[in-house]
């Protein structure tokens, strides 16, 4: 799909994204060990679910000080979403 780049998560593609969307429904939904309630009732957990997602995302624009970092980037995130599929 589409690739593109999403603010504090990182490259992505539109099949990624709406990936995520779903996580976030079903998760919400499913409610295993009352997570959803407790997470509703206390938004600080939202917060430290993004400050980690932000955490386990390794990509940083202008690590590589080159003109056609995106360009990059986008190989390289492609191909790699292509092996992990593959496997």
């Amino acid at each position: 799909g589409a690739y593109f780049v999403l603010p504090i998560l990182g490259p992505s593609n539109i099949r990624d994204t709406a990936g995520l969307a779903v996580d976030y429904t079903a998760e919400s939904a499913i409610n295993y060990l009352n997570v959803s309630e407790v997470s509703s009732n206390h938004p600080e957990v939202w917060a430290l679910r993004a400050v980690d997602k932000r955490y386990q995302t390794n990509f940083r624009y202008g690590q590589m000080n080159s003109p056609f970092e995106y360009e990059k980037v986008r190989y390289v995130y492609t191909e790699s979403r292509k092996l992990q599929i593959a496997e």
